[in-house]
């Protein structure tokens, strides 16, 4: 049996996921957008986002890891979870998230 969307098709670009979310004709927000709920100290903008994304990519090609891998973190829910996400999915790697707070 073949199933359907009774939605219609999303016209998707063809281009990665970084790009998509951080155009490069567009400079990335300087206002923080993730906020830490202990502390709003803690927080990250759309620009610094990037630019620790861009590290995180960097340092895992820079230790071998090559695209295709499956890179796992062990960390609770945190405002760094979205760079790790993008970073590790930017170099071309397969995100796969855990957190020692999961029942078993």
């Amino acid at each position: 049996m073949v199933f359907t969307s009774p939605f219609p098709s999303l016209d998707l670009p063809k281009t990665n996921l970084l790009t998509y979310l951080f155009p490069e004709d567009q400079l990335p927000q300087e206002d923080p957008l993730w906020l830490d709920c202990k502390d709003d100290r803690i927080n990250l903008s759309p620009k610094e986002l990037v630019e620790w994304v861009k590290r995180l990519s960097f340092g895992l090609e820079r230790i071998g890891v090559k695209r295709g891998d499956v890179v796992l973190i062990c960390t609770p829910n945190q405002i760094f979870v979205p760079v790790a996400y993008l970073g590790i999915v930017g170099a071309g790697c397969i995100f796969s998230g855990a957190t020692s707070l999961y029942g078993l």
